[in-house]
């Protein structure tokens, strides 16, 4: 009798950034742009489209080399369904968060909807790279300190 054996780490974080990125591939050929684009603080419409088509390629290249980069101390770069800690460059305080389908946001949980100012800075940044918000509110900077290595179920 042969016994399956559990799924590695990589693999896992590959099957939910897979299933995601099969998910935002079918968002991304509807019409989205019109019910999801908004203005930033300067009142500029930001266009969620290309954005979102970048960090499908990009994760879906990152994928081949996931268990590479697993091995070399895990991952460095925001997926979505994976924990990131940032600290507010205002005050320096850590808050630890998740980039989220735009449907299960929730940001009192640290839920941030893909679609939102922050999760789309955040999606594919490095750790110690800056990540500024042009938001509503006005503008937001914070330096990624961490990325989580278990993905999360939502």
């Amino acid at each position: 009798m042969v016994r399956a054996r559990p799924p590695s780490e990589a693999e896992r974080i590959r099957a939910r950034v897979a299933s995601r990125l099969r998910v935002l591939d079918e968002l991304l050929n509807t019409e989205m742009e019109e019910y999801f684009s908004s203005p930033g603080s300067a009142g500029k419409a930001y266009s969620v489209r290309p954005l979102l088509r970048r960090y499908v390629e990009a994760a879906t290249q990152l994928l081949d080399r996931l268990e590479e980069q697993q091995a070399e101390g895990g991952l460095d770069v925001v997926l979505m369904d994976i924990p990131v800690t940032l600290v507010d460059e205002s005050d320096g305080t850590e808050a630890v968060y998740v980039v989220v389908g735009p449907a299960e946001g929730d940001p009192a949980k640290g839920y941030i909807s893909c679609l939102s100012p922050l999760g789309l800075a955040l999606l594919m940044k490095r750790v110690n790279e800056r990540v500024v918000i042009d938001a509503p509110g006005g503008q937001f900077s914070y330096r990624v300190a961490a990325v989580g290595t278990e993905p999360i179920d939502i």
